[in-house]
């Protein structure tokens, strides 16, 4: 791990020069995500697509972006997946069920023609589960009102995806991409969850019905819209089922300014459109 660690350090080195960039020390690197200076002892190596879906590339971030986005992106990402799972017959989903007034906490199975409630007796009144149980018994129950919870905020299962989507462009093109001003608007996004910009349902799509001729973790197509270039960065997200999910980035040329603006309308104006893309476009 240390040699790969070493390799990747000397390449991103390189990289860096070639953006006209430097650092104070020559065992140090600009962290793409925080954007400081981290000496060499202090970088780590992390996943461009988390480990938990699926991911094994690695790219170098300092420790604390690479602790503190795990648990704060990279998790509302991974239970993305396991409720898509859970949808698709693999595993359960945590609900809150209304019978009658008596309020049960259960797991429900969703299989394939079948929805089976289980009820959590350790976080369910007792009083409650035999209440619902003498409803169902005096054939009282029409019908059931119940909650899903799902357990991962949009916003960051949003900005997880475009991380994910930003770094696999750094893995690619090093600082000569990530340092243009138009790049930092997505880091700034990235570290900061809480920003209105750029927003994110012009960024974010679910990938259906995409079968690449070789399975990769991710892969990068190239496209414009009106002269305004960008880069349509897909990414799998693999437990029990698999997703693709993908993020729009801008390429920084001559009108990447009109990126964002762009990216909002065509979110307005081809809602749910269906998009080719040719497997020739394709690259990792």
């Amino acid at each position: 791990m240390t040699d790969l660690k070493r390799v990747k350090f000397d390449h991103f080195r390189n990289s860096l020069a070639a953006a006209g960039m430097s650092t104070e020390t020559a065992d140090s690197l600009i962290c793409p995500l925080c954007w400081r200076e981290v000496p060499y002892n202090d970088l780590t190596l992390e996943h461009v697509v988390p480990g938990a879906v699926g991911g094994t590339e690695t790219i170098l971030t300092c420790r604390r972006c690479n602790n503190d986005m795990g648990s704060d992106l990279d998790a509302h990402l991974v239970q993305y997946q396991r409720v898509i799972d859970a949808f698709r017959g693999h595993g359960k989903l945590r609900t809150k069920v209304n019978i009658n007034g008596h309020r049960l906490v259960a797991n429900l199975e969703w299989g394939n023609g079948h929805k089976h409630f289980y009820v959590v007796g350790k976080a369910t009144n007792p009083a409650a589960s035999d209440g619902s149980e003498r409803e169902f018994a005096s054939g009282n129950v029409s019908t059931m009102d119940f909650t899903l919870f799902f357990n991962y905020t949009k916003n960051n299962f949003q900005t997880a995806v475009l991380r994910a989507a930003y770094l696999i462009l750094f893995k690619c093109f090093g600082y000569e991409y990530a340092h243009h001003e138009i790049t930092q608007v997505i880091r700034r996004r990235i570290a900061n969850p809480t920003l209105d910009h750029p927003r994110l349902t012009s960024l974010i799509i679910e990938v259906r019905n995409f079968a690449p001729e070789l399975d990769a973790q991710h892969y990068v197509v190239p496209g414009n819209v009106n002269g305004v270039e960008f880069f349509l960065v897909i990414i799998r997200v693999r437990r029990a089922t698999m997703s693709y999910l993908a993020a729009f980035l801008p390429v920084p040329t001559h009108r990447c300014d009109e990126f964002f603006d762009v990216m909002e309308r065509c979110a307005k104006e081809h809602d749910g459109e269906t998009l080719t893309i040719p497997t020739s476009a394709i690259f990792r």
